[in-house]
């Protein structure tokens, strides 16, 4: 992140590298702090944040009575009780494993709260308002993994100031779900087009 961008937003293809880079973000930081040399281009600079919080992953407990959604939310409580200007914030699929609209009205709120609270934030998502919230501040940067279109693999690169496609049909095609299942996504994609592709 340069000095002016508060959260970046990182989108692009399902397997393409999106919690790589989240994890790399968080692990240079650290390597630096502890005196290990960073694996980067000579004249990186690398903050040494005050802490580094993290939600990445999924913790299910259907004992507790935590679902997906609840589970991050609890976490992303923490993070807000206890962030400070100089923290850094990794958010892994934010607004996810709930109704797209009501996660991506929550995601946009928490990233508002970190900003506003002078924390540095980056977050992983396929929602296509976070997408567009990026593109709409100053302060907020949209980074997409690039993905190699023949190979249909990732490159591990960072394409900066451009929101990335997800790729779904792709992936779940190159997994081996049947054809059969693909094509008709295909033809319910064609029918719900819009939001995504227009924005890109």
């Amino acid at each position: 992140q340069d000095a002016s961008t508060s959260v970046t937003v990182i989108s692009g293809a399902n397997m393409g590298g999106k919690t790589v880079a989240l994890k790399v973000a968080g692990l240079f930081p650290l390597m630096t702090r502890c005196g290990i040399l960073a694996p980067a281009r000579e004249g990186t600079k690398i903050c040494p944040f005050t802490r580094i919080m993290a939600d990445i992953g999924d913790e299910q407990d259907i004992r507790g009575r935590v679902s997906s959604f609840s589970g991050h939310m609890m976490r992303i409580k923490t993070i807000l009780d206890e962030v400070k200007a100089g923290d850094l914030v990794l958010l892994d699929e934010l607004g996810s494993a709930t109704d797209p609209e009501e996660g991506s009205a929550l995601a946009m709120a928490v990233m508002d709260e970190l900003i506003a609270k002078g924390a540095r934030t980056v977050v992983t998502t396929h929602l296509t308002h976070l997408k567009a919230y990026a593109m709409g501040r100053g302060d907020v940067k949209n980074v997409s993994v690039e993905f190699h279109p023949q190979t249909m693999k990732p490159t591990f690169r960072l394409l900066y100031d451009l929101p990335g496609e997800s790729h779904a049909i792709e992936t779940a095609e190159r997994i081996g779900l049947p054809s059969s299942v693909t094509d008709a996504a295909r033809s319910y994609l064609d029918k719900a087009a819009g939001g995504s592709s227009q924005l890109l």
